[in-house]
C-alpha cells in the first residue's frame, strides 16, 4: 500500500464515488511504477470519506471472513493462524521486475574490486624476489667511504626490519616510493661507533636533507619521533596511493563489465515488451554505476586489510576467491538475462492474511481492520506531507 496523487479518472473501490485529480487516496500501487502502466488497473479508497474514516477502514470492516485452507501466520500480530480458523485475507499487486540488475551490479562490482586487490597484494614481497637494483640498495645504504658492504643475512635482516610490511605487501613500486629521499641514518654516528655502522638496530631510514644537517652527531630522541612519525605518514601515503589505485581500476572494469551485462538484459526485456528502451536505459546506467561504486570500495577495503597483518592470509586465499568472484557473476549475469527472456507477467498477485477474531485484541475490531486503520493513519500523514 502507498500513498499517491492520482493523474487519471478513477474511482474508489469501497464507496464507488469518483476520486478527483491530485486528490490523495490510499492505493496497492507497487512502489515504483512505470509511466506506462494504467493507474487505473490498481484498486483506490478514499483517504478521507464523509464516513469519518478512510474507506480503506471502512473495507476492511466490510470483508467476510472464510475458513483457512492451510496454517498460516497474521500480518498484523503474526501470531498463528490454524488450518480451518476462520481468517481475513486482502490480496494487492508488486512489481517483480523494478530493476533486475541490482543485484547483479552489486555483484559485478564485488568481483571486480576483489580481483583488483588480491592479485598482487597482501603477501609481503620477500628479499630474495627484489629486483636487483633495488636489492643492492640494502647491501650498501650507509656504508660509503669504504666501509664495505652487508652480507646477504645483514641486508635481508635490514630489509624486512627497516620496510613496513605494508609497503612490502604493495610490490616494488611502493618500496621505491617509500625510500625515495631517504638515507639509512645511524641512531650512533658512524664517526661515534664505527663499529655499528652495519648493525640493522642502529639503522633508520630518514629524510636526506635532515641526515645531512646532523652531521656527525648522535640521533637525538626528539629526532627518533621525529623519523618514526615521518616514515609512518610514508607508510600510509603509500598503502593509501595503492588503494585509490586499486579503487580506479576496479571501478574501470567493474563499469564495463556491469554495461555489457545490462545493456544485454535490457534488450531482451525491451524485445519481450517488459521495458521501454528508456526504462531499459537507465537501468543500465544506474547498474553500471553502482557497480562502478561497489567495485572501487571493495578494492579499497580490501587494499587496506591486505596491509595489515591479515594480508598473508588474504593472499593466500586468493586462488580460490577471484575465480569464486568471477564464477558467482557469471552465473548472476547468465540468470538475469535468462529471466528477462521468459514470458513471465511483470505484476503478480499476492496475499496477506490475518486473524478475524483474534486473543491479543482487546477491543472488537479484527486484525485486518487494525491494519487497515495503520495504513490509513500513516497515509494521512503522507498525503498532509505532500
Amino acid at each position: 500500500m502507498n500513498t499517491s496523487h492520482t493523474r487519471e479518472p478513477i474511482t474508489c473501490a469501497h464507496c464507488g464515488h469518483a476520486i478527483r485529480e491530485n486528490e490523495p487516496v490510499i492505493a496497492d500501487l507497487p512502489g515504483d511504477v512505470p509511466e506506462e502502466l494504467s493507474r487505473a488497473a490498481f484498486r483506490h479508497w478514499h483517504l478521507k470519506c464523509n464516513t469519518g474514516v478512510s474507506c480503506y477502514q471502512a473495507y476492511a470492516s466490510s470483508q467476510t471472513a472464510f475458513e483457512a485452507q492451510y496454517a498460516t501466520a497474521c500480518a498484523q500480530c503474526g501470531d498463528a493462524i490454524g488450518q480451518g480458523e476462520l481468517a481475513l485475507r486482502e490480496t494487492f499487486w508488486v512489481w517483480t521486475v523494478p530493476n533486475d540488475g541490482e543485484v547483479g551490479s552489486e555483484a559485478a562490482g564485488t568481483f571486480v574490486g576483489l580481483g583488483q586487490s588480491l592479485k598482487n597484494a597482501g603477501r609481503p614481497l620477500s628479499f630474495k624476489d627484489l629486483p636487483s637494483n633495488l636489492k643492492q640498495k640494502f647491501f650498501t645504504a650507509g656504508l660509503g667511504n669504504g666501509r664495505g658492504f652487508r652480507t646477504y643475512a645483514e641486508a635481508q635482516e635490514f630489509y624486512l626490519k627497516s620496510v613496513p610490511q605494508s609497503v612490502r605487501s604493495m610490490g616494488p613500486r611502493a618500496i621505491r616510493a617509500y625510500l625515495r629521499g631517504k638515507d639509512a641514518s645511524h641512531i650512533q654516528s658512524v664517526a661515534n661507533a664505527p663499529g655499528r655502522a652495519r648493525l640493522t638496530s642502529n639503522v633508520v631510514w630518514e629524510n636526506h636533507a635532515r641526515n645531512l644537517r646532523r652531521g656527525s652527531a648522535n640521533m637525538s630522541f626528539k629526532d627518533r619521533v621525529v623519523i618514526r612519525s615521518s616514515n609512518k605518514m610514508s607508510e600510509l601515503k603509500g598503502v593509501g596511493k595503492t588503494a585509490l589505485s586499486n579503487a580506479r581500476r576496479a571501478s574501470i572494469g567493474a563499469t564495463v563489465a556491469e554495461l555489457a551485462v545490462s545493456a544485454a538484459e535490457g534488450a531482451v526485456s525491451v524485445a519481450k515488451g517488459k521495458k521501454t528502451r528508456e526504462r531499459a536505459a537507465k537501468d543500465a546506467a544506474v547498474n553500471s554505476v553502482k557497480a562502478g561504486l561497489v567495485g572501487g570500495g571493495v578494492a579499497v577495503g580490501l587494499t587496506l586489510v591486505a596491509s595489515t597483518a591479515a594480508g598473508p592470509a588474504l593472499a593466500a586465499a586468493t586462488p580460490v576467491l577471484v575465480p569464486l568472484g568471477v564464477g558467482m557473476y557469471g552465473v548472476s549475469a547468465y540468470r538475469r538475462i535468462k529471466d528477462a527472456a521468459m514470458d513471465n507477467e511483470p505484476l503478480q498477485r499476492m496475499a496477506l492474511y490475518f486473524h478475524a477474531s483474534c486473543g491479543e485484541r482487546e477491543d472488537d475490531v479484527s486484525c485486518f481492520e487494525a491494519f487497515a486503520a495503520e495504513v490509513s493513519e500513516s497515509a494521512t500523514d503522507q498525503g498532509e506531507a505532500d
